[in-house]
């Protein structure tokens, strides 16, 4: 009985109990036992939100993220800005390894903050029942034959909204190419064609 006080009273016993607390409440084992992991995790998280913030404000903005280096871009450029008054921003961009600010993870931010907005579109878009359909054939600069696709509909308000929804290529302009084009979109956002009311 004596062995069981002791054991109780020792760190070892106190470090699982408190682990056991946190995994039962399920809290991150490493930040409930380690004050400076937390401190840590929360530093992390807030320079992650003002590095998406500012690849938002960029892309926002319709400016090149990316520059001839990674010092002239404008991502670099702004957060060295923001970091003269974001402490936490300053000690993560100070990082030598693991600042997660390589043009892939960017690329795949921003491809994460559009597939965000497709879905909120994609939701206004089921919501107002019925739409219609506006494409456009044109050539880029490369002289590749891009459609555009919008959808029009009738929001809450009764108002008349046009969203765009991409370009997509097109091997040629012909309707049955573009009707291929268009099945495949309306299945890949899942709108009935039943519910399509108009074309242009």
């Amino acid at each position: 009985m004596e062995r069981f006080g002791s054991h109780e009273k020792s760190k070892l016993h106190c470090a699982a109990v408190t682990s056991l607390g946190a995994i039962q409440a399920g809290a991150n084992v490493a930040a409930a036992c380690s004050g400076a992991k937390l401190k840590q995790m929360k530093e992390a998280r807030s320079a992650l939100i003002q590095i998406l913030s500012s690849l938002q404000y960029l892309s926002c903005q319709g400016l090149s993220v990316q520059g001839h280096t990674d010092e002239e871009s404008n991502l670099n450029q702004l957060l060295a800005l923001l970091a003269k008054n974001i402490p936490e921003l300053k000690s993560w961009l100070n990082r030598t390894k693991y600042r997660w600010m390589s043009q892939d993870i960017v690329n795949e931010m921003i491809e994460i903050m559009a597939h965000d907005i497709l879905r909120t579109l994609m939701t206004e878009i089921h919501e107002a029942d019925f739409f219609s359909i506006i494409m456009d054939e044109t050539a880029d600069i490369s002289v590749r034959e891009q459609v555009s696709v919008c959808f029009r509909i009738v929001n809450k308000d009764l108002e008349t909204e046009e969203i765009f929804f991409g370009f997509y290529n097109t091997s040629d302009a012909t309707s049955q190419a573009l009707y291929t084009l268009l099945k495949d979109v309306l299945l890949r956002f899942d709108f009935p064609l039943e519910k399509c009311r108009g074309q242009c």
